[in-house]
């Protein structure tokens, strides 16, 4: 009987010290995450854009995964006169990444060959300091990865 008590005793005590090294292995695992460091995981920031998109009460028709792994998102803006369609992009980099002038160039293209109201492009990185002086572009607002954690805090919950 004595046995049976110490063999049980021994494995509740191996129990508690295999819980002890998960929450460790989990506490440094979560230290090495990018979103610690106020980055975010690709997953998080398609999550956040969609977010954003539904918060601005567009609603969405379609969203699609393009070959370079990238959101296009077509969403329309019920709201009588100022609404309309929309194209969303969102292009998800390494945090120091940089969207230069072809990519923007690109989605207003898509813009005006199919006369929409507006694009949005959304980057977890930032855009190029040329972008704003590019000549003719369609109705586009640039929204970085600073600026989407503010539209994330500042907007209401739908």
């Amino acid at each position: 009987m004595l046995q049976v008590l110490i063999v049980a005793f021994g494995a509740i005590g191996v129990g508690f010290a295999l819980i002890l090294l998960l929450a460790l292995a989990d506490k440094q695992a979560k230290k090495k995450s990018p979103v610690e460091d106020g980055g975010l995981t690709q997953r998080e920031f398609e999550k956040a854009c969609v977010e954003v998109v539904e918060r601005m009460k567009l609603e969405i028709g379609e969203i699609i995964r393009t070959a370079d792994d990238n959101l296009d998102i077509r969403a329309n803006n019920p709201a009588p006169v100022v609404g309309g369609e929309f194209f969303i992009r969102c292009v998800y980099l390494d945090p120091s990444g940089v969207i230069q002038s072809p990519d923007v160039l690109e989605l207003s293209n898509v813009i005006i060959q199919d006369r929409l109201s507006k694009g949005l492009f959304f980057t977890n990185g930032s855009f190029a300091a040329d972008i704003r002086s590019l000549g003719e572009l369609a109705p586009m607002e640039f929204i970085d990865g600073a600026r989407l954690k503010a539209m994330m805090a500042d907007l209401p919950m739908v």
